[in-house]
């Protein structure tokens, strides 16, 4: 699916679940966050990246933020995805960062599947 394409095709489902839309970027307000989906376009084109970020208002005042300014990011692969396989899995990860609880599990999750020994030992996660 092209980029304006799956852009189309998303549009009204991020709209119906309370996102508003700029450009190619859309944002829904939490009060621990701000929710962040964006459609990069690639200089590859017909290609593009789906990026899902959080930005944590306590860190920052931004209430639009660009999703690389965003504290926690990540992009979502397209390949022979629909736009609702898509939407399902943005509503889910966005929403389990929008409160500090689930930025923390993330984050926990994340370093360990990353984290070496040693730095698990060193963060105290182990």
């Amino acid at each position: 699916m092209k980029r304006e394409e799956f852009m189309t095709a998303i549009a009204p489902m991020l709209e119906g679940a309370g996102f508003r839309r700029s450009r190619s970027t859309w944002h829904k307000q939490y009060p621990d966050a701000v929710a962040v989906f964006n459609v990069q376009a690639s200089r590859w084109e017909p290609e593009y990246n789906l990026n899902m970020a959080i930005y944590v208002r306590a860190l920052g005042e931004e209430r639009t933020p660009s999703e690389y300014d965003c504290h926690l990011r990540r992009q979502l692969g397209i390949a022979d995805r629909t736009a609702e396989e898509v939407f399902r899995e943005t509503i889910a990860w966005l929403g389990r960062n929008s409160t500090f609880s689930g930025m923390r599990a993330t984050i926990r999750e994340e370093l360990d599947i990353t984290a070496t020994p040693e730095l698990k030992k060193y963060l105290s996660i182990s």
